[in-house]
């Protein structure tokens, strides 16, 4: 009598557990593919800046090269702070280079800048878009993992709460 009670509460405690692993392991997984996409991005805007910087250069010797300091750290699977920091960084020096451009008549009808320029309005609007799905699947992943039994499965698989890509768009 006391085997199949047993019994029962086994397989309801295994049913708990592999569905509460599948919803840990599903939630990680849609957080970590959606900041790879910010990776990617970043990557890609990063490129477009390195060309608008060698177009100018080319365009005038004159003009300054800005640094590229934590631009050259953009790798594949960073954390979201480190994203924040980059994509800020990235911000900054296209605005520096819009500004730049804007001011002189010559550089602002050069079609490769215009092109490069567009480039980066169209990466800045998919990162914007891309940010919010990342911060979106952040917190159901940290939601997901707030409570018992979930918490305790994550730990074990050394899973922590996501941080929030906090970029100014």
């Amino acid at each position: 009598m006391i085997f199949p009670i047993i019994l029962i509460i086994f397989v309801i405690v295994m049913v708990i557990y592999i569905f509460t692993v599948n919803k840990v392991q599903k939630s990680d997984s849609r957080a970590k593919d959606s900041g790879s996409e910010i990776d990617t991005l970043l990557w890609d805007d990063n490129r477009a800046l390195t060309q608008l910087e060698d177009r100018l250069s080319e365009l005038s010797s004159a003009l300054p090269r800005p640094e590229k300091s934590s631009r050259s750290l953009i790798t594949l699977g960073m954390p979201a702070s480190m994203q924040t920091l980059v994509g800020i960084e990235l911000i900054k020096t296209w605005q520096e280079a819009e500004s730049l451009i804007g001011n002189d008549p010559a550089l602002s009808k050069d079609e490769t800048l215009k092109d490069l320029l567009d480039k980066h309005a169209t990466l800045k609007a998919q990162l914007f878009q891309t940010s919010s799905e990342y911060n979106k699947r952040a917190r159901e992943f940290n939601s997901a993992i707030s409570h018992f039994p979930a918490s305790w499965i994550a730990s074990r698989k050394g899973r922590r709460e996501k941080e929030f890509f906090n970029g100014v768009f």
